[in-house]
C-alpha cells in the first residue's frame, strides 16, 4: 500500500507545473487562437493557413473570431476548476480579460 502512495506523490510532483497561474495564462492565450482556427476552418470552410492569417489581420473578422474562440477558454476554466487547479483557472480568467479588452478595442476604437 505504501508503494502506491509514493508513486501518486511522485506523479503529483511531476504534474505540479499545471497548477500555476502562468501555465493557465499561457494556455488561456493559446486556446482561443486554436478555437478561432477551428471555427474558421469548419464554419467558413477555408482550409488555408494563409487565408486564416489574412482574416486575423482584418479587424471586421478578427473580433467575432476572437469571441468565438474565447468560448474554449470557458471549457478550459471549468476543466481546471473540476480538477482543483485553482491557480491555473485564475490564469485563464486573466487571459480572458485580456481578450475581452482586445475585443472592446477592436469594436469601439478601431
Amino acid at each position: 500500500m505504501k508503494r502506491s502512495d509514493d508513486s501518486s506523490k511522485k506523479m503529483g510532483a511531476k504534474l505540479g507545473f499545471i497548477d500555476n497561474s502562468w501555465f493557465g495564462f499561457l494556455l488561456g492565450l493559446l486556446i482561443p487562437i486554436l478555437g478561432a482556427l477551428f471555427f474558421y476552418i469548419f464554419l467558413i470552410e477555408e482550409n488555408s493557413w494563409g487565408k486564416f492569417s489574412d482574416a486575423m489581420a482584418n479587424p471586421i473578422i478578427l473580433s467575432p473570431l476572437i469571441r468565438l474562440g474565447a468560448i474554449f477558454n470557458l471549457l478550459l476554466f471549468f476543466i481546471f476548476i473540476w480538477t482543483k487547479k485553482d491557480l491555473a483557472a485564475r490564469g485563464v480568467i486573466f487571459s480572458t480579460f485580456i481578450y475581452g479588452g482586445l475585443v472592446i478595442y477592436l469594436i469601439y476604437f478601431r
